[in-house]
């Protein structure tokens, strides 16, 4: 039996974000400074150094894992939502979040897809 046809744009993949618990200040060129309360990417993390490397208004850094913590739930569905409408024109298109974290588009049948 063949698999039934996808309707609307692909599944996109949803990259981890965490939020600064505390202030960081980088001392080496390779490291993020953020502030309590920034938001960023997380890409991965070195589990035998404790140090994460994350992406933060547009620079791949490393940062103390101790001073993030991960958004998750509501809250990650919540920033996410502000994040892509930040970046987005006005548009009666629908975004939804699933509890594993996967983004979907929905947009009226009468308005141009071109990304989610």
């Amino acid at each position: 039996m063949a698999s039934p046809p996808i309707v609307g744009p692909p599944n996109m993949e949803v990259l981890s974000r965490v939020i600064a618990i505390a202030d960081f200040e980088a001392v080496r060129e390779e490291e993020l400074t953020f502030r309590t309360n920034d938001v960023f990417t997380f890409l991965t993390t070195d589990p035998e150094s404790g140090w994460s490397q994350g992406l933060f208004n547009g620079k791949v850094g490393w940062f103390p894992q101790k001073y993030v913590r991960f958004l998750e739930g509501l809250e990650l569905a919540e920033h996410l939502e502000k994040e892509v409408l930040r970046f987005s024109f006005y548009t009666s298109a629908h975004l939804f979040i699933t509890t594993s974290g996967v983004i979907t588009c929905h947009w009226p049948a009468n308005e141009q897809i071109t990304s989610c």
